[in-house]
């Protein structure tokens, strides 16, 4: 008795598991401007955008 119902839990948490997979797809990559090599950040939005330091204010 305690073989089918640790059978029949292990069923159904495979079969839980399989379901689920479905939508945990990977994201596409985005289309970006910004070279492989070259600096660059994400703004606010997750956005790739190039990192210019010449743009950067320094306070002093």
């Amino acid at each position: 008795m305690q073989y089918s119902v640790i059978a029949l839990f292990a069923l159904y948490a495979g079969a839980f598991a399989s379901v689920g997979s479905r939508y945990n797809r990977l994201a596409p990559r985005q289309n970006s401007v910004v070279p492989v090599g070259a600096p660059a950040m994400t703004d606010a939005n997750g956005n790739v955008v190039p990192f210019d330091p010449s743009r950067i204010v320094k306070s002093q």
